[in-house]
Formats: C-alpha cells, structure tokens, sequence
C-alpha cells in the first residue's frame, strides 16, 4: 500500500514537472527566446531536457526521503549482495547438515527397526513364558484340589473307621443283651410248657368234677387260651431271637479285627481313666407306665439328658459334641419306652455302662426295665455275713460296712431304684452302733444278718435295713 502510494505520488509529481517543462518550452518557443546563443528551436529542446533532468531528480530525491528500502538499493547494494551470498553459503551449509542429519535419522530408524525386532521377539518368548506359567498355575490348582479331596477323603476314613468301632461295641452289647433275653425267654418257655401241662391236668381234674367245677373249667380254659397265646408269642420271639443272634454273630466275627485295635488301645489306658466301669449303673429312676407314647418318651430322653450331665462330670465326652457323652443304643431306648407304656403302675429303668469307659471317650450304655414289684418282705434276710467280734471294733465295724454293700448289692440286682450314687437302703446309725457293740462284746464269731426293716417294694426306695446278731 505504501509502495502504490509513492508511485502515484511520484506520477502526479513528474506529470506536474512535464507539463510545467512544456508550458516553459512553448513560451520560449513562442518568445523566441534564446540562450549561450543558441537557436530558439535548439534553447526549447535544451529547456525540455533540463526539464526532464528534474523530473528524474526530483523523483529519486523523493524516493529517497520517502523510502528507506529506495535508500538501501541505491546507496547499500554490494553489501545486500554479500549478506545475500553469505545467506546463501549458510543455507548450502544448512542443507548440508539437513542431509547429514536425515542420514543419521535413517541409520537410527534402521536401529529402531531392530529394536523393534528384538522387542516383538522378546514379546513372544513372554507370551510364552506367561502361557507356560499359566499352565504349571492350572496344574497347581488341579493337585491343590485333589490334595483337599484327598484330606476330606482321609477324614471320611476316620469317621468311618470311629462309627465301626462304635458299632462294633454296640453289636457286642447288644448281642450279649439278646442272648441274655435269649436265655430268659428260654427259660419263660419252659415255666410256660409246665404251667401248661399243670392246667391241662388240671383240665382233666375239672372234667371229672364238671358239675361243681364248671366255673373252674371255663376260668381255666382261658388261662390255657393266653397261655397258649403266650407260648406262640414266646416261640416267634424265639425265633427272632435266634435270627437275630446269628446274624450279630456274623457281624461280631467281621468286626472282630477291629475290637483287637480297640484292645491294643485299651490296654494302653490307666485304670485311673476309666469313668465308668462295664454294667455300672449310670443313672436309675422310677416311671410311671400306663401313659402315652410319646409322653413316655419324652420323660425318658429327659432322663438321658440327665445321665449325659454326669458322664460329662466325670469327663467322658463324644468327640465333637459339647451336651453329650453317651451312646444309646436306638432300638433299645425304643424297646424299653414300650415296655413302660405297656406296663401298670410305676417301673425301675436304670441306664448300664455296657463298656468300661474312659476318660475323654464316649460312654456306651443300654436301659434296663425292671417292673414293680415287691423285692423284700418285712423280715426278710437281705444279706448275711460272720464277723469276728474279737478282732476290734473298727474292723466289726468295717465289716458291717461290707454287710451293707452286699444288701446293696442283693437290692440292686433284685431291680431296686438307685440313686445317684449307686445306693439304694440306709440303716439308722444308732442300731448300727448298737449291732457293732454286740458282736465286739460277743467278743467271737458270730452270724449277722441284714434283714428288711418293712416290705419293700423296688419302685419306693429306700430299702431300710436292721441288723440281728445270732449267737
């Protein structure tokens, strides 16, 4: 923009310094003048000229105040050309090193290229090891499960092998349970079969005398009848028995390598370790029969918990198992509930240790059933024994205390209740003394007897004792 307006400036100014040179010219045409003698037609080209000579000094002069780049080219030339030439030499230099450089780039391209290489390679050996050490993890997880299968397996095995032993005892109770009612129901049998022949003579006796006995023959017609009855039930429960029998046998044979371990292991204990020894009463109450089933029930698993309390007292315990340390046997706990429910008035039920049991181990017991009925009659000897009066009063007095122990043990095995402690009678300290001071003055041998105090019954304990010294 600025150069057009200079050059605009400088037309308007030459056009302005021309028409002024040809007004002159045409003047000193028309006047005729002349100059240093000249001709008028030579002094008017002359005029023109130096007209012209202004004009182009003038313009310079002008561009030259005006523009500075004007200064530059007319007066600083050479030295624009030599920077020019110098900015030319540092360009070639320049692009010298452009190439040198794009040279040096190529090289490390080349070099990153095999970086690169090297890189995708290593790439790859990673990959591989990842994938390897993704299988040798699969694999380790593969053996760590089957290390916790094998675990549980072994634990599998233990309980197993804990659940034979403990049935192995429960089929060596209860076999000798079964032959023992075995026993007994053979011997009901024979009682039956003479109870049998002695009504069927009866019977005859009766059929002799048929017009004044004819109620005696009908009444025993039906004692004969439930005899009967009861000679076929007793025979089926015979034979169930004896199947029962054999097929325990069959089992106490299978587990009998497992009752030798259980031996081995037994003789390792201390006698001090045993909570309970074998056929120890456990526990003993009295029941009311005549009543529901399921109330029966109910008042003998209470009674169990019962006796469970004790045996945790004396340390026995069921592994794994805070409430509990006492095995029952089930169709036993189911039999006796029964036989209560079944039986009239009150009845004896006594849980047994059916092992010796030890500390820290379980405690195998059974129920006994024992019906009411009178065990001793008022003055009935309970248990007798000699003492000898010359040997002192403390030892007449400790065999009294034996004396005692063995009515105990006489009640007891007549299905007297037991209370906690295993006692069933008492004696009044006063006749004590006075027996002991008789047989100490007897100052000899003598037979002492333990006789019942009143008739006692099993259900209403205590079993009251006297002593009488028999000179």
């Amino acid at each position: 923009m600025y150069g057009l307006t200079l050059v605009l400036m400088l037309i308007v100014v030459g056009g302005v310094i021309a028409f002024i040179g040809d007004r002159i010219g045409m003047k000193v045409g028309r006047r005729r003048l002349s100059i240093f003698g000249l001709r008028p037609r030579h002094t008017s080209m002359i005029v023109t000229v130096i007209t012209g000579i202004v004009v182009s000094t003038t313009s310079l002069i002008v561009m030259s105040i005006v523009s500075k780049d004007v200064r530059t080219a007319l007066f600083d030339m050479h030295e624009i050309q030599a920077a020019l030439a110098t900015t030319r030499q540092e360009l070639a230099s320049a692009v010298t090193r452009l190439s040198t450089q794009q040279q040096e780039l190529a090289a490390k391209e080349q070099r990153v290229g095999e970086l690169q290489g090297q890189i995708e390679t290593l790439t790859g050996e990673i990959d591989k090891l990842s994938a390897a050490a993704k299988t040798k993890a699969k694999e380790y997880e593969i053996l760590t499960a089957r290390n916790e299968t094998l675990a549980a397996e072994l634990e599998q095995v233990k309980r197993e092998r804990v659940k034979a032993e403990s049935d192995l005892t429960q089929v060596q109770s209860e076999l000798g349970r079964l032959q023992k009612q075995y026993q007994d129901m053979k011997t009901q049998l024979n009682e039956t079969k003479a109870s049998y022949t002695e009504a069927q003579e009866k019977l005859g006796e009766a059929n002799r005398r048929i017009v004044a006995l004819q109620d005696t023959e009908k009444e025993l017609k039906r004692t004969i009848s439930r005899l009967d009855d009861e000679k076929q039930k007793l025979e089926d429960e015979s034979r169930a028995l004896e199947t029962r029998i054999r097929d325990l046998t069959q089992g106490a044979n299978v587990l009998y390598s497992y009752l030798q371990g259980m031996s081995q292991y037994l003789e390792g204990l201390q006698l001090s370790d045993i909570t309970y020894r074998a056929d120890e009463i456990i526990l003993a109450t009295v029941i009311e029969g005549s009543r529901p089933i399921e109330e029966i029930r109910r008042e003998v698993a209470a009674f169990l918990q019962k006796a469970d309390k004790l045996a945790l007292g004396r340390k026995a315990k069921i592994e794994g198992s805070e409430n509990e340390a006492i095995i029952f046997f089930t169709d036993n706990l189911e039999n006796t509930a029964q036989r209560i429910a079944g039986a009239k008035g009150p009845v004896v039920v006594r849980l047994v240790s059916a092992t010796n049991a030890f500390v820290g181990q379980p405690v195998y017991a059974y129920l006994q059933f024992f019906e009411n009925k009178l065990i001793f009659k008022q003055g009935q000897v309970v248990a007798e024994r000699e003492i000898d009066g010359s040997l002192g009063a403390n030892r007449v007095q400790d065999d009294l205390m034996t004396l005692l122990m063995a009515a105990n043990d006489e009640a007891t095995r007549r299905g007297m209740v037991t209370d906690s402690e295993g006692r069933v009678g008492e004696a009044p300290l006063s006749e004590f003394n006075a027996a002991a001071s008789k047989i100490v003055e007897a100052g000899r041998k003598v037979r002492v007897l333990a006789v019942a105090a009143q008739d006692t019954w099993n259900t209403k304990p205590p079993l009251k004792v006297s002593f009488q010294v028999v000179r």
